[in-house]
């Protein structure tokens, strides 16, 4: 698997918020576009659903600098990328996403998050929004977030926001 950087992520994260990019036509996404293309979710096709957890799972991926490569152009190859794999072609759902990480011993509370890591928004176990934090400060923690709004938009909440997972 290649490198990833949360530095990189981020940076990619907040481009496309600065950008305000927003969803096109039922809910089609470069986001979506890219995972499909590179077959992410084979055999299914994520185009047209609700994007959130794409859009971070395409972040990560664009993000991963190639190992032992030579051919670096090649920025969408989903086998060097290992960040959470699809399972039942679920993946892209944060309930799933948010599953994978407590199997995995890798979901925290928000009181021991880190600048770069994913956070979950939802009753746990039913969650149903995603996104990239970039900041943490005076008890708030700033995201980066796909389909908030129907486009990448930045979040600030309260570390007690009740909503988050």
């Amino acid at each position: 698997m290649g490198t990833i950087r949360r530095s990189n992520v981020i940076r990619a994260a907040k481009s496309w918020a600065d950008d305000g990019y927003t969803e096109g036509e039922n809910n089609w996404t470069i986001f979506s576009q890219i995972l499909d293309d590179c077959n992410y979710y084979a055999p299914q096709k994520k185009q047209g659903q609700p994007w959130c957890h794409n859009f971070v799972n395409c972040m990560f991926l664009i993000s991963a600098e190639p190992k032992d490569r030579e051919d670096t152009e090649k920025k969408y190859d989903a086998q060097n990328y290992l960040f959470q794999p699809s399972k039942n072609n679920l993946s892209c759902g944060c309930t799933y996403g948010a599953g994978y990480f407590r199997e995995n011993n890798s979901f925290y509370p928000v009181s021991e998050a880190e600048i770069g890591d994913i956070i979950y928004f939802g009753k746990r176990g039913n969650e149903s929004h995603v996104g990239i934090i970039y900041d943490i400060k005076d008890g708030r923690v700033y995201t980066v977030e796909g389909n908030k709004g129907d486009k990448v938009a930045y979040g600030d909440y309260s570390m007690n926001y009740k909503q988050i997972s």
